[in-house]
């Protein structure tokens, strides 16, 4: 969780107290990271300390593109954290089928009965779905489907 704000402020004027906000950033682990293009402001500086962020001021148009791509890649998690800890999900690959001409798939889901064209055929517990748009969950099962063009699509080297 990571918060990054661009601020061109060279004070800040608050409705409420700002620290009480700093505190519950911290508490919820979200790390504030501010980039100022004026001058450095105390407040700033103070919110990045507290919450494990980062705080600079850009001196020049090459030096705001450096520090905007610091913050491209996600900070590494803590090693305590529920988000470090890794989560293997359940994925299917289901089969798309179209009936024989003159025949009819009837597929029974949240909507009660439907006639269907074409279904998706869940590999773990063989039902049935609608043959709309992947991915989708199983309505039987809840197991996740999808095709391997999407998952090689999301996967980023």
């Amino acid at each position: 969780r990571e918060c990054v704000i661009v601020a061109a402020a060279l004070s800040t004027c608050d409705p409420g107290d700002v620290f009480s906000v700093v505190e519950k950033c911290r508490k919820e682990r979200v790390r504030v990271s501010i980039i100022g293009l004026g001058a450095e402001v105390f407040a700033f500086q103070r919110v990045c300390q507290r919450t494990g962020g980062t705080y600079a001021v850009a001196r020049n148009g090459e030096h705001l593109q450096e520090l905007l791509a610091a913050h491209v890649p996600p900070p590494p998690a803590d090693a305590g954290s529920a988000e470090a800890t890794p989560r293997l999900l359940n994925m299917g690959f289901p089969r798309l089928t179209r009936p024989l001409p003159g025949s009819a798939a009837f597929l029974v889901g949240k909507a009660g009965v439907l006639h269907a064209g074409e279904y998706h055929t869940c590999p773990r517990c063989r039902a049935r779905t609608t043959g709309g748009a992947l991915p989708q969950t199983c309505q039987v099962c809840d197991l996740f489907m999808a095709s391997a063009a999407h998952l090689s699509r999301t996967y980023h080297h």
